[in-house]
């Protein structure tokens, strides 16, 4: 997830072109802390166990590059993907690009 109060993680690390320990081939269902806190009090209802993210995933090099960052990416590959009946009504992971190119002042279309 990703907000205003994000001061950790890879998202982090990438902003202040830290080396990240993770392949570049990781995927992620990046996804607002604002959705996720309105979709869980909407749906409060439901019982059993639900992922919520992003109803698509973006690599992490995908992100570096679209961001025009030079991150060093070193690790195990991680994917965190989502599969649920809901995903419809899901975000898309590349709105992260927007919430990044806003934190870490990097205002370029890349």
């Amino acid at each position: 997830m990703y907000g205003p109060g994000l001061k950790k993680g890879v998202l982090e690390d990438m902003i202040n072109g830290s080396q990240v320990y993770l392949s570049g081939e990781s995927r992620y269902c990046f996804c607002s802390v604002e959705f996720v806190g309105a979709w869980i009090s909407e749906n409060l209802y439901r019982t059993g166990i639900v992922e919520v993210g992003a109803k698509n995933s973006i690599s992490l090099e995908v992100l570096a590059r679209k961001l025009g960052l030079d991150i060093k990416f070193q690790g195990v590959i991680d994917h965190q993907e989502i599969v649920t009946s809901t995903a419809d009504v899901f975000p898309d992971a590349r709105e992260v690009i927007e919430f990044m190119r806003h934190k870490g002042g990097l205002d370029n279309d890349r």
